[in-house]
């Protein structure tokens, strides 16, 4: 007959194995942790060092009163930029930006959430799935634009995508104007700004919807296209007021929303409205782009 101090022997030997493994998997699960959020935190210096390097605040004109001569009214020095056609007071170092990178394509700019980034356009898109604006290999990405779209920009639907970070960063900001609609509809424009003109986009559906949604179909038609407005804005979690036609052109925003099997896609939709000259001195509304667009 075994001893029963070899049987506490066994099982003490047990115990300890078990907890070896346990500790071994918590190590690990904390490794990765501080890996995941390391990665976090390098995206976030390398995009932060961006803006600092490319990019500034500008101050926009205003309306002044010039000062009269004696015996005559005093005039109003009216500022070039209007209401309907004001720009981001950014200003983007495009060629740098280029050099930088030459698949870099537009600054993207969302003032309603704080969006500011670079855009790119590579060969696929699934490279800046994974790697940085300066091409690093990280879980932050880029945001990119489809690589199917036309450089013009005159597709019936174009669409930009990011990554939806927990901490904010990238497209993980778009999640306040599902909480807080009212942002979007207090500040409803985004813009797409370029070396020669910023084009300005009024949001008009924001929604969550299944990634085998129809809202991933890009138009072929102006029928298919008029279907496809009706869709999203039917979708939509806010009625943001704003007509659409087959004759406006729409860019689409888009990132993950939920996790596991249930995630899904947060959209936000925005028709073009204007093509503004960055010096802030011409507006072309949409509808005229083609026949001037050797000005534009």
């Amino acid at each position: 007959m075994r001893s029963s101090g070899n049987e506490g022997g066994g099982s003490g030997k047990r115990v300890i194995i078990v907890v070896i493994i346990c500790a071994v998997l918590i190590g690990a699960a904390v490794f990765n942790l501080i890996r995941s959020l390391w990665a976090y935190e390098e995206g976030n210096i390398e995009y932060s060092k961006v803006n600092e390097k490319f990019v500034s605040v500008i101050e926009a004109p205003v309306t002044k009163t010039v000062t009269a001569e004696e015996g005559e009214e005093e005039e109003e020095e009216v500022s070039p930029w209007t209401e309907d056609q004001s720009i981001p007071n950014l200003s983007v170092d495009h060629d740098a930006l280029k050099a930088e990178n030459p698949d870099y394509f537009c600054w993207l700019y969302v003032p309603s959430t704080g969006i500011s980034y670079p855009v790119t356009k590579g060969e696929n898109n699934e490279y800046y799935l994974h790697h940085t604006f300066e091409k690093q290999s990280n879980i932050n990405g880029c945001i990119y634009i489809d690589t199917l779209a036309w450089d013009d920009m005159d597709d019936y639907n174009t669409f930009v995508f990011g990554h939806n970070m927990r901490n904010g960063s990238m497209f993980g900001s778009l999640k306040q104007l599902l909480n807080e609609p009212e942002k979007a509809l207090n500040d409803p424009y985004f813009y797409l700004m370029m070396k020669d003109k910023v084009m300005k986009y009024h949001i008009y559906s924001i929604h969550v919807t299944p990634p085998t949604s129809d809202t991933f179909h890009n138009p072929a038609t102006e029928k298919e296209y008029l279907d496809y407005i009706d869709m999203v804005k039917g979708e939509s979690i806010v009625d943001m007021g704003v007509d659409v036609s087959k004759e406006d052109r729409t860019v689409s925003l888009s990132t993950c929303s939920g996790t596991g099997a249930g995630k899904k896609r947060l959209a936000l939709h925005g028709k073009l409205v204007g093509i503004i000259k960055t010096d802030g001195t011409e507006t072309v509304s949409y509808n005229s782009v083609r026949a001037l667009s050797d000005d534009i």
